[in-house]
């Protein structure tokens, strides 16, 4: 399962510098971006490193160039949680593979909805709430949320075309990875305006390592 020799350090240093290359992170944040690369290469193999491949560039894609260059805090929060999972599978630990697809996969759905639903539609709070300005924390658009739940399930199809998961299983990690993204918005709207500076980075952590226990209980 693990790749031989150097081949995790050299896909993460790719995925690093794709990172840096396309501005979504500083050069602090692509040095921590490459030590998540490697742990989830070196934890889940080939489908870990694309993981991480489809996360930057499929959220990169979707986010306006340069405009949001994501810190060594933000890469932790967003990825961490996937790339310890990861780590965990790579050393025997048979949920550990569901839960850094989970954690991976609300990250690049709460990007995706995020970036795309501030462009069109009615914002509105938790969806069904008043409409509030694009970009508030807990605004949702419909659009937002339908890419965000392709998104979702991106990470987890990919992985069952590897070979990782059986059909179920990656429909429920697929449900895991949306479920930590509404909880995002949730706690967005509820909790972030309680937790300081810092409030949009403990909430992405939350939401990811909601997705990653969900994923390991239910796959």
């Amino acid at each position: 399962m693990l790749p031989d020799g150097g081949t995790p350090l050299a896909a993460a240093a790719a995925v690093a510098l794709l990172a840096l290359y396309m501005r979504a992170v500083d050069r602090p944040g692509a040095v921590v971006g490459f030590v998540v690369a490697a742990c989830l290469a070196a934890g889940a193999g080939w489908t870990g490193f694309v993981l991480i491949f489809l996360l930057v560039a499929v959220g990169t894609a979707t986010s306006r160039r340069g405009q949001r260059q994501r810190r060594p805090i933000q890469v932790l929060c967003n990825g961490g949680v996937g790339a310890v999972a990861a780590l965990a599978y790579g050393w025997g630990i048979s949920w550990g593979m569901a839960a850094a697809t989970g954690a991976l996969g609300a990250a690049l759905s709460d990007t995706v909805s995020g970036e795309l639903g501030r462009r069109g539609g009615r914002t509105r709070l938790l969806l069904f709430g008043p409409e509030v300005p694009a970009g508030r924390d807990g605004g949702m658009t419909w659009f937002g949320t339908l890419t965000g739940l392709f998104a979702a399930a991106l990470l987890p199809a990919t992985a069952f075309a590897f070979g990782s998961f059986a059909l179920r299983p990656a429909l429920v990690i697929a449900g895991a990875a949306m479920a930590g993204n509404l909880l995002d918005s949730l706690a967005g709207a509820t909790l972030q305006p309680h937790l300081g500076p810092r409030g949009n980075d403990w909430v992405n952590l939350m939401a990811t390592a909601s997705a990653a226990v969900l994923a390991a209980a239910l796959a």
